[in-house]
């Protein structure tokens, strides 16, 4: 990896308290667009989308684009590149919002027009081996039309996410999901037991790794040029319970949502694979694959902290062209 320069800090330290109202704020707001999409057709979904979410984009913008310039600078990016790929970003987010209000009030023939699955067959196999699968993705395309879809079409699955300060906004998370029959654990409470229980039961374990959940823990894996930060947690989970692990990509088409599931980690790598730190790099791998064909359609640009690397140019033009073939034959 190349030598490192100081990472970059673009958040406000605002007092617990306030972030906790703030947060409580968002909730209300959240919620309140949910219901309005369930009435409204998505083109004012969207109109109104815009009118909230790009004002309010104002805060990390500039996190943002010094996250663009982390990754896409070493191959070759401009300003003028990064500036386009910011725009394409938030038009990105706007689709993401509505996509993601719908989902949790659609019903499932529509969602499953909305929703395109490929590589179920590798999950299928998966299962097979009795053991359970954790399904790991990103927060890129509309992610939550992982879960919905597989719960819809009749897997037995639990999503893991984040904890919240407040018991509501758990609550409301667990009922949504409930809909579609998917179980809701938070992090720091129970995920452990729920992988286990996972194992033992062959049902599906689904969570998104790109953002780390506790900074504090560091766990720096490369990223291309870059390096992410990637809790070693379900990677040792998986590990420990003998679980498969299976990539899931999330994109947005012009009209519907793609999700891939891809075939098993675990078995093929089962002759090189050392521990939870080489299944996490195999992971953000896999990730920055993705990223590089669909750049604009990652949600963690605004809250990532990916470090500035500082790379010869020989070494760019290789790793660029090496991505490229990569992509090409995936």
């Amino acid at each position: 990896m190349p030598e490192t320069s100081r990472k970059i800090r673009a958040r406000p330290n605002l007092p617990e308290g306030l972030k906790n109202f703030l947060l409580l704020q968002i909730f209300y707001l959240v919620k309140l667009f949910v219901w309005l999409a369930k009435w409204l057709p998505e083109k004012r979904m969207k109109t109104l989308a815009r009118m909230i979410f790009l004002p309010a984009s104002r805060y990390n913008q500039k996190l943002c684009k010094r996250n663009m310039t982390s990754v896409f600078q070493p191959l070759g990016k401009t300003e003028a590149d990064v500036e386009q790929l910011y725009a394409a970003y938030l038009k990105y987010m706007v689709r993401f919002q509505v996509e993601t209000a719908r989902c949790i009030t659609i019903d499932f023939d529509g969602l499953k027009k909305k929703v395109v699955l490929h590589g179920e067959e590798h999950l299928r196999a998966a299962l097979e081996k009795k053991r359970g699968v954790l399904l790991a993705g990103v927060h890129m395309g509309t992610w939550w039309h992982v879960p919905c879809i597989l719960g819809a079409t009749g897997h037995r699955l639990s999503v893991v996410f984040n904890s919240f300060p407040f018991a509501a906004v758990e609550e409301y998370l667990a009922r949504a999901a409930g809909r579609y029959g998917v179980g809701m654990t938070f992090v720091d409470k129970g995920v452990p037991g729920l992988v286990r229980r996972a194992a033992q039961q062959n049902e599906i374990v689904y969570l998104t790794f790109d953002v780390a959940v506790r900074k504090g823990h560091a766990n720096w894996v490369p990223f291309g040029h870059t390096k992410i930060n990637i809790s070693a947690g379900p990677a040792i989970l998986a590990l420990r319970n003998q679980m498969p692990v299976l990539y899931v990509s999330s994109y947005h088409g012009p009209d519907q949502s793609h999700l891939v599931i891809h075939p098993e980690l675990t078995a093929a790598m089962a002759q090189n694979l050392q521990g939870a730190d080489q299944l996490c790099r195999v992971l953000a791998e896999k990730f920055y694959a993705d990223l590089v064909q669909r750049p604009e359609q990652w949600w963690g640009w605004g809250v990532s902290d990916l470090p500035r690397v500082r790379v010869r140019k020989e070494q760019a033009s290789s790793a660029e062209a090496s991505t490229v073939s990569g992509a090409g034959t995936r």
